[in-house]
């Protein structure tokens, strides 16, 4: 002998009204305006106890980015100044500079001579100045802070 499924029917308010279609065991939860559905009543009430968890977690991610809120303080270890190397130097200047400054510097001076590559735009294509930094002709954007870091002191 089957079992029909049971239908229900939840009104919202007077003139909205819709139903759901449940097979034999499951139960139906409505909380925070949310429908959970479940095997039976101890599933149910887990996944109750997990949005409760998940409301109080986003409570106090809010708080945390409130008091984020507040200008950050940058890290002294990237504004301490460091003298380049005389290779580097020729290309960033020679007075000291924090690294933030001297890649930023590097940047301009690759964007300045076109020397990023066309086609792969990860890649730059060294020319005599920037291959005695970085050692060879091609290097990926991810190795050249690599490869400056070694000259700086």
């Amino acid at each position: 002998m089957q079992k029909k499924p049971l239908e229900l029917y939840f009104s919202l308010d007077k003139h909205f009204c819709f139903s759901i279609i449940v097979g034999e065991r499951a139960n139906v939860l409505l909380t925070n305006n949310l429908f959970l559905f479940g095997g039976d009543q101890q599933m149910a009430t887990k996944k109750k106890k997990a949005t409760k968890k998940a409301t109080k977690k986003a409570k106090t991610t809010k708080k945390a980015t409130k008091k984020a809120g507040a200008k950050r303080k940058p890290n002294a270890a990237f504004m301490k100044p460091l003298t380049p190397s005389s290779a580097l130097a020729e290309v960033v200047g020679s007075s000291p500079l924090p690294r933030t400054q001297v890649v930023k510097k590097l940047w301009a001076y690759i964007k300045k001579n076109g020397l990023q590559d066309s086609k792969n735009r990860r890649n730059i294509n060294a020319d005599a100045k920037l291959k005695a930094v970085f050692g060879k002709g091609t290097v990926s954007m991810f190795e050249m802070t690599k490869l400056v870091s070694k000259h700086l002191r």
